[in-house]
């Protein structure tokens, strides 16, 4: 938009600096010989006074008090009869041009002009202006006809023109500046609202629909606009409220028939089945309890989404929440052949410290994280779950020794349904644990981030607000109880 207000500028300043420029010209021009005829008439009429006595010392007074003005710096005058002779100087001193010009103008009988090129006039011209010279008819005493002729410069015209040109140069490069800053401001201010639309809208997600897009400003053209997008935004809110109210509906609906199929395969009697027959229902048992973490998952996330999962908010002593979920995670990692690494928050307020929330879904929350950790960890590694107090928030470090999150999916992390390459070919998890944790974390006023540690692995930082200890009570095992989901992968 500054490059437009600069052209724009710059075409007005070449149109309007243009024909000033001409005018200029024009008017000084005008200016100039209409000057020269009048002090050329003067002439006229004092010498047709002073014939036939006037000689060179009477012509060149009366020239030097009517050509005294700056318009007329250099100079030549003399009289002329029709033949072209000086009836004043002893012999001819004037080039082709005037003489010609005299005889036409007594011919004429009136003023005629005319301009002396490569012609030696007696006096120094200066580069860049011309000689112009101007006849004018007298009588004499006698009656003989005579013409005075004066040849000038026009070295004024010459500097004026200059002068003007300078000014507009100048003024040019200042208005130039001037519209380039006033065109960055006017930009910057027009394209502002705009700008801030772009980010807006850039960060929508289905998880933060529910945000009002809210832009202020003064043009009707952005508030239409961004009437146009928070319209959008509810279309799309409206959309997705529909979405997680089937996927609600329908994970409600097959949550009984999988429980059953499940209970129907634990029941039955393995001992009494042929191999073929018992490796049937081991199979059917373990992708029910599969279905059944999915289905899980699911509704957790649809709470969490609904903004409705902290039905029961609890004190939650926070070293004994990690604790809890490293007593959750133990039997993965001892499957994987992975070392569990806890360190609890320490100091005076440390048995203090607590949480507020739904025990159920913190505990889901950071056993996610760790489950992540321990899938992604090779044999024989660690997990370290660090503790710790951060002023008013508890931060709990999950780290690996794993390969790292791949930096196409690091930007999208946290979104439903994102896998590596690598547990997609395997078949491994649903994409759903961490973004079900990130949405835990931000239920209860907290965060979760990722990002690749130097020495090599991924670290999952999980952010919760402190709450003193008032003795409003800490939650039950009963009501620490988690629900099983399936863990994420990165």
């Amino acid at each position: 938009m500054t490059i437009w207000v600069l052209a724009i500028f710059a075409t007005i300043q070449l149109v309007s600096g243009g024909a000033l420029w001409f005018y200029q010209r024009s008017a000084t021009i005008d200016l100039f010989e209409q000057r020269l005829l009048e002090r050329a008439a003067n002439m006229a009429a004092e010498i047709e006074t002073s014939l036939p006595d006037l000689d060179e010392s009477a012509l060149d007074l009366i020239a030097r008090q009517e050509l005294r003005y700056p318009h007329f710096e250099r100079y030549r005058v003399d009289v002329l009869d029709a033949d072209g002779r000086s009836v004043v100087y002893p012999q001819t001193r004037w080039p082709e041009t005037a003489p010609d010009l005299a005889r036409r103008a007594i011919a004429a009988n009136t003023h005629l002009r005319a301009p002396v090129v490569d012609e030696d006039v007696g006096f120094f011209v200066s580069e860049g202006a011309s000689v112009e010279a101007i006849a004018l008819p007298v009588t004499g005493r006698l009656g003989e006809q005579l013409a005075i002729v004066v040849a000038t410069s026009d070295a004024f015209v010459a500097r004026q023109l200059a002068l003007t040109a300078r000014v507009l140069i100048a003024g040019g490069l200042v208005g130039l500046i001037a519209s380039a800053i006033s065109g960055w401001l006017i930009a910057g201010m027009a394209v502002d609202p705009f700008r801030r639309l772009s980010g807006v809208a850039g960060q929508l997600t289905p998880e933060n629909l529910d945000r009002e897009i809210v832009v202020e400003s003064p043009t009707t053209e952005v508030s239409a606009l961004t009437e146009e997008l928070e319209s959008a935004r509810e279309r799309l809110r409206s959309a997705f409220a529909v979405q997680e109210r089937f996927l609600s509906n329908i994970s409600h609906e097959i949550k009984t028939p999988i429980a059953t199929l499940l209970t129907e395969a634990q029941t039955i009697n393995k001992s009494e089945l042929n191999d073929e027959a018992r490796e049937f229902v081991e199979v059917t048992e373990d992708e029910m309890r599969k279905l059944g973490r999915l289905v899980e998952s699911f509704l957790t996330l649809t709470r969490v989404r609904e903004g409705s999962g902290v039905t029961r908010p609890r004190r939650y002593p926070a070293n004994e929440l990690v604790m809890d979920s490293l007593e959750d995670c133990q039997q993965m990692a001892e499957q994987y052949a992975v070392r569990l690494n806890p360190r609890l928050a320490s100091g005076e307020d440390a048995m203090d410290l607590s949480v507020v929330g739904d025990p159920a879904l913190l505990r889901t929350m950071l056993n996610n994280l760790i489950r992540n950790a321990i899938r992604f960890s090779p044999k024989e590694s660690r997990v370290g779950v660090v503790a710790s107090q951060d002023d008013t928030t508890f931060v709990v470090a999950v780290d690996d020794e794993g390969p790292g999150i791949p930096p196409e999916v690091l930007e999208h992390l946290f979104d439903r349904f994102v896998q590596s390459r690598d547990e997609v070919r395997r078949e491994r998890g649903h994409g759903l644990g961490l973004a079900i944790a990130k949405g835990i974390a931000e239920l209860h006023g907290g965060d979760v981030v990722a990002e690749n540690r130097p020495e090599g692995g991924a670290r999952f930082t999980l952010t919760l607000p402190i709450e003193a200890a008032d003795g409003s009570g800490v939650a039950t095992d009963a009501d620490h109880r988690a629900y099983e989901v399936a863990d994420a992968d990165h």
